[in-house]
């Protein structure tokens, strides 16, 4: 997949770049506080199995590609959901 991360424009439309070419999202997106942005793997885990009943889709798009890839392998094995690496960074 060879997509950005979603941003939000000064008009308050929320756009993505898909590869290469500039798209207005016209999904919810939802924004969830309270988390810190150094959470450990253990407590991603932990937060993903309350939702993971849900069938969400997953997005690995922060961290160093070895713990990104670890944390899918996790995902994978432990919620059998299916888990993207959007682009090795």
């Amino acid at each position: 997949m060879a997509y950005s991360v979603i941003a939000a424009c000064p008009t308050g439309v929320l756009r993505a770049v898909i590869h290469g070419e500039k798209v207005v999202v016209r999904a919810k997106v939802h924004t969830l506080n309270g988390f810190s942005r150094h959470a450990g793997q253990s407590d991603l885990l932990k937060w993903l199995g309350a939702v993971a009943p849900s069938k969400p889709r997953v997005i690995l798009t922060h961290g160093e590609n070895d713990s990104r890839k670890s944390l899918l392998g996790h995902i994978q094995e432990r919620f059998h959901l299916k888990a993207h690496l959007p682009v090795e960074l």
